[in-house]
């Protein structure tokens, strides 16, 4: 059994105040590979506006399992007051994802 994270990054990251974006991946996960790089230039692009947190399903299978994770790539959208805004399953093109998080405050 994987261990978990000792402190629940997603809830940390929504504690924050600011608009969180939730990326559950997997290593062997095509349509995630392919948005790796989109994800991780939002991590040093947007560092100010956006907290990104990425989570590998096969290391975090609680966090998955609490997100109902089942399929992925899988990104949550949450605004600066910890709402849900947008569950994506699947891949975004960049300019998708560019949209949605224009939706939760962040441009």
């Amino acid at each position: 059994m994987a261990a978990r994270f000792k402190e629940n990054p997603i809830d940390k990251a929504l504690a924050q105040g600011k608009p969180v974006l939730v990326d559950f991946y997997a290593d062997w996960c095509g349509p995630c590979k392919l948005m790796k790089p989109a994800i991780d230039a939002l991590k040093e692009t947007h560092a100010d506006k956006l907290t990104v947190v990425v989570v590998n399903v096969d290391n975090e299978p609680f966090l998955a399992n609490r997100h109902k994770a089942s399929s992925i790539p899988l990104l949550l959208f949450y605004d600066a007051q910890g709402n849900l805004v947008k569950r994506q399953e699947g891949m975004l093109q960049e300019e998708e994802l560019k949209k949605e998080l224009e939706k939760i405050g962040v441009s």
